[in-house]
């Protein structure tokens, strides 16, 4: 967060990073062209259109995406442990149906 001169870093929760940085970002799509014309960026005085473009641009480099990226890894890898666990099911399925069906042909036969 842009306060003085210099950014404070906040801990945040997934969900309310993503939805300050949503309502931020959200704001900082309505700045009027004029205001962007003006080549001072200076942290602490910047107008509040500016300084939430400024905490979108920072936020995406050193937060959201990092955040975002760790994430998708974690349902990745929900999903292919999932995925192991399903095929374990079939497999073991598919082994005791094998089974059955060799016990019964073996006392149909018999």
């Amino acid at each position: 967060v842009p306060v003085e001169n210099r950014w404070i870093r906040r801990e945040y929760n997934y969900w309310n990073l993503a939805n300050d940085f949503a309502r931020r970002v959200g704001r900082a799509a309505e700045t009027p062209l004029s205001e962007l014309n003006d080549p001072h960026f200076n942290i602490g005085e910047l107008s509040e259109e500016k300084a939430n473009i400024a905490y979108a641009y920072e936020n995406t480099q050193t937060r959201i995406i990092p955040m975002f990226e760790t994430t998708v890894g974690k349902y990745e890898d929900g999903v292919f442990e999932f995925g192991r666990l399903a095929w374990g099911l079939v497999a073991a399925n598919v082994s005791l149906n094998a089974l059955l069906v060799l016990v019964i042909s073996f006392f149909v036969l018999r």
